[in-house]
């Protein structure tokens, strides 16, 4: 999941020093701004994000202390359109995440 061309801000970086962007190994107890040309996998990486952060998916340095409710993430988008992708995209995953874990 590491997109090369999508570069993360960490806010614990006071110089904000750009980084190869790995949905994997984020820290996701960091604030972080996630930039990108249009087509290299913003969408993708943040709905990703948003996963691991509702399952409390992640190695005991990159997970949050407890998986987090629908309620409590905050994810700003440019555009209107932006926004209905970024969710459609975010609810498919959810699904799918449900559907295999039933499957189980």
């Amino acid at each position: 999941m590491t997109n090369d061309l999508a570069r993360a801000h960490s806010a614990s970086d006071s110089t904000f020093t750009s980084q190869t962007f790995n949905v994997q190994t984020f820290v996701m107890a960091q604030p972080a701004l996630i930039e990108a040309s249009a087509g290299t996998g913003k969408t993708y990486s943040i709905t990703n994000l948003v996963l691991r952060a509702l399952l409390g998916v992640g190695t005991r340095e990159t997970c949050l202390s407890r998986p987090l409710e629908v309620d409590e993430l905050l994810i700003v988008t440019f555009t209107n359109a932006a926004t209905a992708d970024l969710r459609q995209r975010i609810y498919e995953r959810i699904r799918s995440a449900r559907l295999a874990l039933e499957e189980f």
